[in-house]
């Protein structure tokens, strides 16, 4: 007698079944730990107190061909958010020795 083809969906059975089992009890414990409100990825997150949402900001037109009023248009925005961001500190390397606290 041959239970290759038998034990074969024994063991695709059983491997859908853990997994199904093992996804079910992560969601339940991410959702049940509130983790799930942290998560930045989800659309429709809600942000700290002291962030502002953020709205607006320049979009280029899906259609048609770039013009210089759109390069322009693009130019203006761009400075303003340079203005706005003045008071801020940005370090030479992100991932330097320094920025890292190492």
């Amino acid at each position: 007698m041959n239970r290759g083809p038998k034990n074969l969906m024994v063991l695709l059975a059983s491997s859908i079944a853990i997994a199904l089992t093992t996804t079910i009890v992560a969601l339940s414990i991410y959702t049940a730990s509130g983790d799930i409100y942290l998560d930045r990825s989800r659309p429709g997150f809600l942000p700290e107190e002291k962030e502002e949402p953020i709205t607006g900001g320049f979009v280029f037109p899906s259609t048609g061909p770039l013009k210089e009023e759109n390069i322009l248009e693009f130019l203006e925005y761009f400075t303003e958010v340079l203005e706005a961001k003045e008071g801020y500190e940005f370090l030479p390397s992100p991932l330097s020795d320094e920025s890292l606290g190492i």
